[in-house]
């Protein structure tokens, strides 16, 4: 059975299932319409907690703990989570919201925006439910959010010590950069 959830990461609405689930990601490639191999982002209750699935030194811990819970996604070198690498890397986060942050402290979840391949994410509550309700087994959004940002987090990657740009929505990247340089 899966268990797929709709959940609310303080900016956006995310679609999401624990991150050893594979019969449900590979539902939620289905549900998209999106081709297997996209990346998805794995959501941690807390910046602890990353050390579970990926070498942390001093400089990382110092740089997100700068960030997390936030408004930033990190991709990182990853042996241990083969079925979501991309090419050896998979992208982590500590979302904003402490709602989610609390059911994350049961499982890690996999996450992923609430669209079909190629269109653009809802930002309304009730619009999800309507399009994609069945979608979901599970619905971890806080009583009263009704409507999202809509602007998705900075996505940067950390590759042989150094940071690369990879999006930049929720944060300035040469803040980022900055704080990263600070951490050294």
């Amino acid at each position: 059975m899966s268990k797929i959830n709709l959940h609310f990461t303080g900016y956006m609405f995310g679609v999401g299932a624990p991150i050893g689930d594979l019969a449900s990601l590979q539902k939620i490639d289905r549900l998209k319409r999106r081709g297997q191999g996209k990346a998805f982002i794995v959501l941690l209750s807390s910046l602890a907690k990353l050390g579970d699935y990926t070498r942390v030194d001093g400089r990382l811990e110092r740089f997100l703990a700068k960030f997390w819970p936030g408004k930033l996604t990190v991709i990182l070198p990853c042996a241990n989570l083969p079925h979501l690498a991309q090419d050896g890397f998979v992208a982590f986060r500590v979302p904003q919201d402490r709602v989610l942050r609390e059911f994350l402290q049961k499982r890690a979840v996999v996450s992923t925006s609430v669209n079909r391949s190629g269109e653009q994410p809802l930002q309304n509550y009730e619009q999800i439910l309507q399009k994609f309700g069945d979608w979901f087994d599970e619905d971890w959004v806080p009583k009263g959010v009704v409507e999202a940002a809509g602007t998705p987090s900075t996505v940067v990657k950390v590759e042989a010590g150094e940071l690369f740009c990879v999006r930049e929505g929720l944060l300035d990247f040469a803040k980022v950069q900055k704080a990263w340089n600070d951490c050294r």
